[in-house]
């Protein structure tokens, strides 16, 4: 009878599982990253968001496996578009809210010369333009902003994939053949 053995490299399998699962996360990551930018429901004026959307930290092994983050770099307002909720003056009495081309490309009301404080009729405060009575923003003591999602729905398109992106990379990395398999 002959005998056959079996040579275990486990050291290597577990390494190249590993090797698998970074890739495998990381596909994973800019699929949902490339998914946020192209499907969010907010009227992009600036595209400080969308380009703020990206991988964070490239997947790495630590202490329970395999991990990543992506989301977005340094925009401040991020995080309401994607929960919503409440945005209230934190140095002034008012928010200002632009509504001319001259206020938007100013920036803020500070920006501007020659504004005045008014009410309409109905009582709504706004800055108008002293000489021209041209009206530059409306002045709010709270603005609510609706959740406009964009990075859950990506997670929730693109995180199903996960675990066929790993076998995929699993597959690439497979040895050359040279008679034995080290998946044994």
């Amino acid at each position: 009878m002959a005998e056959k053995s079996i040579t275990w490299n486990g050291a290597g399998i577990t390494a190249r599982m590993r090797a698998a699962q970074v890739a495998g996360v990381n596909r994973t990551m800019g699929a949902a990253v490339n998914h946020a930018r192209q499907n969010h429901n907010w009227q992009n004026r600036t595209g400080v968001l969308t380009g703020g959307i990206d991988i964070v930290g490239y997947a790495a092994p630590d202490e329970n496996g395999v991990s990543g983050t992506w989301g977005v770099h340094d925009v401040e307002y991020a995080l309401i578009h994607e929960l919503g909720g409440t945005i209230e003056p934190k140095n002034a009495k008012f928010l200002a809210i632009p509504i001319s081309d001259a206020a938007r490309a100013a920036g803020s009301p500070r920006m501007m010369g020659n504004l005045a404080y008014v009410q309409s009729i109905k009582g709504q405060p706004m800055l108008v333009d002293s000489t021209t009575g041209t009206v530059h923003y409306l002045l709010r003591k709270r603005v609510t902003i609706p959740a406009r999602p964009y990075l859950r729905p990506a997670a929730d398109a693109k995180y199903p994939d996960l675990a066929g992106n790993i076998r995929k990379e699993w597959e690439k990395l497979r040895p050359s053949s040279s008679g034995s398999d080290d998946d044994a």
